[in-house]
Formats: structure tokens, C-alpha cells, sequence
């Protein structure tokens, strides 16, 4: 389309969607493979509303220009037109016996319903039409009434409720009989079954609504950047779904996955679980696309291929994930995950649990290529962190005892293992694992909770297992991450919300960073007895890494749900803003993750070319946000965007990983 196109519907029978926009033109699209299959123009105004004629085989039209027109969805025809005397800014029809009815809303907030089934009179035009005249009569069998003191956005047929649904510019949700029951004290108004009205509903004009019928309430959206899930039995709302930055402009019901699915008219579309009343997913055009006015404008969703449809020039399709299509999901492993790793070399994903269990999978058709244990594992030793080496052949794991072992993971064969000093705690617990070269020698180096880095080389002669070459001391607290960067930077974050940067050839601390005060609790992430709750309100830092793409920029992420971006000394290029101040580092900028307030992040991911980042909560749910135009040199909380939200998982999300696309991909 030309311009944004604000009406959609689908033809399940034929397998097309159907668009209509404001230049004046319908467009079929075929379901199969979303190509454009035919165009339609009617003219040159502004198409309001259609709607299906299942009976006669029709299809609606309503445009600007005050005019009905009537096509055939066999020809894509126009086979009648009416000239109305106000322009209908909302269709429906059904059926009622053997009539085939429709019903239309207007802006003075009059609905007219016409039993089409009889036709239209024979009416010349003269010329000579009294202007002043309510209605044209054109129609053999109709009747008009106001409903509402407005416009009317919305007119829908709901036989559970037992007739007819509107919503207009007043605030109000009408629900009325029909055949229409005339108001005895004013002729042209209706007698309403029910109005939905409510100081904690809407208070400004309400845009859309549906029906949910396996919970019987009906879901709106209006001019407030709510969602309004009402009980239309005692017209009361029940509650309202906030997270929309714009007014709502129109709203879905996915009834098998009991979602509802609201697009608010800067483009962003949300999925919300009527289950628990959360925001399970957020979709959004990208800005991009959104200067060149492509944004999301209307939705549908397609029940019968589970797939949601945006559009704004052009159709996209959105399919439910397969796995929650099936009854059942596969558990893969029989202990919790603790690593999903992709590896570039192989093109294969590999999970690791807590029992030792590695698996190779192909992750194009899910299927498994290879599985293994450590067979000399005990029962009270357990898997706690893993990732590749720098080469992505060697798989290196961690375990609560502080072994850490060297796997070729395409036979299962253990290479060799890492030992380390048993501190007077017995903390041991590896939480973190990373490789490195410098000069010639290359590195293991791992963080764990004796507070400490141990540093092992990696000698291609060594077997069997092997002593640290060197114990970092600097934190005070667990030390629950570790990253590298070249030439010779170390970046370990703890639970007392420290981030610290060492030179890996002296060992020396060269920095520290303080996300913020930590609390007086003590409690460590991972200690037993912590609430979700408890823990969102620590500032340990649960995950560092470096964003080579962006001048070696450091990204955290912890328990307040913010996400923090950090510069200093060890870029690449000085930022301009250390040089003038003399700072080692400072923070660049803060980003509220607006996961859910009682759950912290405790895992991040970002793609090669630091476009994408991903972040993770302890309540299941995964982020994902666009960096692709955070600038180093002049940084701003704005310029990282979220582009989407949902719930992955019911338990905390230990690992997260992000497969890059085809190579072939467009």
C-alpha cells in the first residue's frame, strides 16, 4: 500500500488476507506465502470498514465518501453501491433466522441495521434530495437508532450476550438487544441491555473491544494506553493490562492460548496472558521502518493457521511457536540446564545440565546429534557453569566441587582436568568460565565462590589433571561472572554489585566499579532460602560482558532489573569524556529492563556484531533489545530499545545464547 492500511480480515475459506488502506485500495494477499494476489481500488477516498456477507457471498465496503459498496468474492465485482448520508466508520453482519442482517455505526452515534436478504428499493436520483434528510431510503428493511453520544469505533454481533456490542467516543460499551427496543421516552434512542461504564474504565473514547468467550468477559482498548478486561454480567472491569506507551488502537483474542493481543497506535503490538494478566511478548516494526511510516496499523489474528498478521504497507506474519502447538513438551534433559552453547565451527547447539548430561543438537530441525555423561562423576557433584574454548572445539565445564574439565564434546572424551585449591570455606562453586591467548601461551581462567580467579595453562601436553598457574584475589564478595577482552583485560563481576578489571599478566586489580550500595541482606543469589522477591532488590551482578563491535564497551546486568552500560581505560579509544575528567571509568548509561519488578536479571546475551542484546530474569522471561545505534563516543539510555518480551520458561532462565542467521539469510 501507499499508505498505512487501518482495516484487515481474513478469508479462512480461501486461504487470503484481505487489507484495505487509506489511498483507496484492497489488496489480496495469499496465507501461503503472504505475495500480493490482487488489487482492488475503489476510488480515491478513504476506505472506514468491511466486513464479510458469508451468506450472499459479499464483501463490505465503507469509505469516506459516504459511500456502502457491495462486492462479489468470487469476481472481486462491485455489484451495488449505496450513497449514505453519513459515512459508517464501523461494519458487521450475521445472520438472524433466514435474514443475513448488517449493522453499521456512524459519527452521530447512530447505528443502522439493514436486512440485506430483502434488498434495496428502486430509487432514481433527481437531483433534488432534501440535504436536511436523516437517511437515504434505500433500503427495504431498516432501522436506524442512537446509541451512543458520538462516534461509534465499534459494532460487533455477540449471540452469547445475546445481541449487539458497541464502543464509541463516549466511553462507553454498549451491549443491546436486537430485534432494537425503542426507548419510549425518546423515540430514536435504544433501550441498552447493558452499558460498560466505570470510574476504573475508560474515562476518554474506547477503540475497539472483543469478546473472549471461554471466560465470558470482554477485552478494550481506547484513547488511555490500557487494556480493559471487563465482566459484561455486572459491568464492572476486572483489570487493566498496562505497558502500552500510545492509546490502544485495536485489540485480538487468540481463545485457544487464552491470549489477548493489543496494538497501540505507535505500531507496538503486545500478547498478554490472560491467565495471569501479564505481557507475555511485545512486537514492534522498528524504527527504521517506522520514518518511513511502515509501523504496525492493524492486526488480525488467524485462528485456524495460529498465526497473527500485522500490517502497515504490507502484511507480516507472525506464527505461534511450534512447541506450543503440541500437547506435549519434550523435556530434554533430566536435570536442570545450566549452559546452552552455539558453536559457530559446527553449527550445533550444545546443552549441559547438572547432572553432567552434554547433548549435541541440530538446531534447524531440533533433532539430537550427540549425547554423553561424565562417567566418573559421584551423585553429590553437580554442573554449574560451562562454555567452548577461544577455537570453539574444546568444551570446558564446571562443577560445585571447583574442578572444571576439558571435553572433546564431539566423541565425549575427557581431555583433562582443572583442580584448585579447597579454600577454608569450601567455597568452590565455578561460576564462570573463559579462555584467552596471550602472547603465545593460552588460558583457562575461571571465577568462582571462593572469591578468587584461577588461571590454569593450557599446555597441549598436559593430561590428567592440573594445578592453577596463578589465584587473582580483589573481591570481597562471590565472584559470579567473567569476561575477557584483548590484549590482556579480565572483567569479573560479584554479588556485592563490584565490577573489577585485571591485567592478566600481573594479576593487579587496575579497577573497580560499584553498581550501587549493596543491601544488608547477605544473602548470595544462589543461596538456598532466597525469594524471587528478596533477591530483585540485591545489586549483585550476575553477568559482565564486553561489546567488542562498540569500542569494548562493558555490559551488566544483576538483581535491581537494570541494565548498565560502562566505559574506561581499557577501550579501545578513550572516551572523550574520561580524558576531560581524568576517570578511569564511569557509568554510560543506565537502562530500566522493565522485566517484572520482583524478578532480577541473572542472564544477558549479545549477538557478533553487537546489534542485538538478550536478557533473562529469575521469573522465566527473555528480552530482547536493539543496540544497534548505541554510540560508544556519545552514549544514551535511548538509543538501546526493547523490540520484544515474553515468558520462555516457568523457572528462572540459567543460559541464554543467540544463533546468528543463515549465511545465505537475507
Amino acid at each position: 500500500h501507499r499508505e498505512s492500511a487501518d482495516c484487515m480480515l481474513v478469508d479462512s475459506v480461501g486461504g487470503q488476507y484481505l487489507t484495505a488502506s487509506k489511498d483507496g485500495t484492497m489488496r489480496l494477499w495469499t496465507a501461503s506465502s503472504m505475495q500480493l494476489a490482487k488489487t482492488i481500488v475503489t476510488g480515491q477516498s478513504w476506505i472506514l470498514a468491511m466486513c464479510w456477507l458469508t451468506k450472499s457471498a459479499r464483501l463490505v465496503v465503507s469509505t469516506a465518501d459516504r459511500r456502502i459498496r457491495f462486492y462479489d468474492v468470487h469476481t472481486w465485482e462491485q455489484v451495488v453501491e449505496v450513497q449514505l448520508q453519513n459515512p459508517a466508520f464501523c461494519v458487521c453482519s450475521w445472520t438472524y433466522g433466514e435474514a443475513e442482517l448488517l449493522a453499521m455505526g456512524n459519527e452521530k452515534g447512530e447505528v443502522t441495521v439493514v436486512d440485506i436478504s430483502k434488498g434495496l428499493k428502486e430509487v432514481r436520483s433527481t437531483g433534488k434530495e432534501r440535504k436536511h434528510k436523516k437517511r437515504p431510503d434505500y433500503w427495504n428493511d431498516s432501522v436506524t437508532k442512537v446509541v451512543h453520544d458520538g462516534f461509534i469505533e465499534q459494532i460487533e454481533m455477540v449471540e452469547d450476550l445475546g445481541g449487539l456490542v458497541t464502543c464509541g467516543a463516549d466511553s462507553a460499551i454498549v451491549i443491546f438487544e436486537y430485534p432494537l427496543q425503542p426507548d419510549p421516552n425518546h423515540k430514536d434512542r435504544i433501550i441498552p441491555r447493558r452499558i460498560l461504564k466505570h470510574a476504573r474504565g475508560h474515562q476518554k473514547g474506547v477503540k475497539c473491544f472483543q469478546w473472549v468467550q471461554p471466560h465470558k468477559l470482554i477485552v478494550s482498548g481506547g484513547l488511555e494506553r490500557q487494556v480493559v478486561i471487563w465482566n459484561p454480567y455486572t459491568c464492572k472491569p476486572v483489570v487493566s493490562l498496562d505497558g502500552h506507551q500510545s492509546g490502544i488502537a485495536k485489540v485480538q483474542v487468540n481463545a485457544e492460548f487464552e491470549q489477548v493481543i493489543s496494538l497501540s497506535t505507535d505500531g507496538v503490538v503486545k500478547v498478554w496472558d490472560l491467565r495471569n494478566n501479564e505481557c507475555m511478548q511485545s512486537i514492534s516494526e522498528g524504527e527504521n521502518l517506522r520514518e518511513k511510516g511502515a509501523k504496525n496499523s492493524s492486526i488480525v489474528y488467524d485462528a485456524v493457521r495460529h498465526r497473527l498478521i500485522t500490517c502497515g504497507l504490507c502484511p507480516h506474519k507472525w506464527t505461534i511457536n511450534p512447541q506450543i502447538l503440541n500437547s506435549t513438551t519434550d523435556v530434554t534433559h533430566r536435570s536442570p540446564v545450566v549452559a546452552a552453547l552455539y558453536n559457530k565451527n559446527f553449527g550445533h547447539v550444545v546443552t549441559v545440565a547438572e547432572d553432567s548430561e552434554v547433548t549435541i543438537w541440530k538446531p534447524t530441525t531440533g533433532h539430537e546429534v550427540f549425547n554423553f555423561f561424565d562417567q566418573e562423576r559421584d551423585t553429590e557433584t553437580f554442573l554449574s557453569a560451562a562454555a567452548f574454548d577461544d577455537n570453539g572445539r574444546r568444551l570446558l565445564t564446571g562443577d560445585h566441587h571447583g574442578r572444571v574439565r576439558v571435553w572433546n564434546f564431539s566423541n565425549g572424551a575427557c581431555i583433562k582436568t582443572l583442580v584448585k585449591p579447597t579454600d577454608s570455606y569450601r567455597r568452590q562453586e565455578i561460576t564462570g568460565l573463559t579462555m584467552y591467548q596471550y602472547e603465545e601461551t593460552r588460558f583457562f581462567a575461571a571465577s568462582s565462590w571462593d572469591r578468587k580467579i584461577s588461571v590454569w595453562v593450557d599446555d597441549s601436553e598436559d593430561s590428567g589433571t592440573v594445578d592453577p598457574f596463578l589465584q587473582i584475589s580483589g573481591h570481597e564478595d562471590d565472584v559470579l561472572t567473567i569476561a575477557f577482552t584483548y590484549p590482556k583485560i579480565l572483567a569479573t563481576g560479584a554479588s556485592d554489585g563490584n565490577i573489577n578489571m585485571f591485567d592478566i599478566e600481573s594479576g593487579a586489580r587496575r579497577l573497580s566499579m560499584a553498581c550501587t550500595k549493596p543491601p544488608s541482606t547477605g544473602n548470595t543469589p544462589r543461596q538456598a532460602g532466597s525469594h524471587a522477591a528478596e533477591l530483585s532488590n540485591m545489586q549483585y551482578v550476575e553477568k559482565v560482558l564486553f561489546l567488542e563491535q562498540r569500542n569494548k564497551t562493558v555490559v551488566s546486568v544483576g538483581g535491581d532489573g537494570h541494565i548498565r552500560f560502562w566505559e574506561g581505560v581499557w577501550m579501545e579509544s578513550i572516551p572523550q569524556s574520561l580524558s576531560a575528567s581524568m576517570m578511569m571509568s564511569r557509568l554510560a548509561a543506565i537502562v530500566p529492563s522493565g522485566h517484572w519488578p520482583e524478578f532480577g536479571l541473572v542472564e544477558t546475551h549479545v549477538d557478533d556484531a553487537n546489534n542485538v542484546l538478550v536478557t533473562c530474569d529469575e521469573g522465566g522471561y527473555i528480552k530482547v533489545w536493539d543496540i544497534s545505534t548505541y554510540d560508544w563516543a556519545a552514549p544514551s539510555a535511548s538509543q538501546v530499545k526493547a523490540t520484544a518480551f515474553w515468558r520462555a520458561h516457568p523457572l528462572t532462565i540459567s543460559t541464554v545464547n543467540v544463533i546468528p542467521p543463515p549465511a545465505d539469510a537475507p
